[in-house]
């Protein structure tokens, strides 16, 4: 029987970004998500009471 040893790696104790660097992209994240949130309520108070969005376009022009 051969006896194998496996020599272990120490647990990284550091973070993957620095937390200046988490907080610009979290940020980030957070501003993106409210202005998708700005444009659904404006697409939703413009689609009136007719059901289902058939036709409707993004306003990007």
């Amino acid at each position: 029987m051969r006896t194998v040893t496996v020599e272990k790696q120490p647990l990284r104790t550091g973070v993957l970004m620095p937390v200046r660097e988490l907080a610009v992209a979290w940020s980030l994240i957070v501003v993106i998500a409210a202005l998708a949130w700005v444009l659904t309520v404006a697409q939703a108070r413009d689609m009136g009471v007719e059901p289902g969005t058939m036709g409707m376009a993004l306003p990007l022009s």
